[in-house]
């Protein structure tokens, strides 16, 4: 069944109106951004941290040891400057 389907037979038996609708689809949107957001909070950290890894791996270690550090004060300011959720 299709999502319009859906929508269309709660709005035509009268469960829903369409500021509810609007309301319910917001939520979906906010949660949306929120789930995205979490991901790219933790999923840049750890990309980073794989990246230095491998420049330790290919024996790279004064840059990774640069690398380190940035990445260190980067997360020590984003954790300082952003507001929790």
């Amino acid at each position: 069944m299709a999502i319009s389907d859906f929508i269309s037979s709660e709005l035509e038996a009268g469960k829903a109106s369409l500021p509810e609708l609007g309301k319910m689809l917001k939520m979906q949107t906010e949660e949306k951004n929120r789930f995205l957001k979490k991901i790219i909070y933790a999923g840049i950290p750890v990309a980073a941290i794989t990246l230095i890894e491998l420049l330790i791996f290919g024996g790279r270690l004064r840059e990774a040891s640069i690398a380190y550090t940035i990445l260190l004060l980067s997360l020590s300011y984003s954790i300082a400057v952003l507001k929790k959720d």
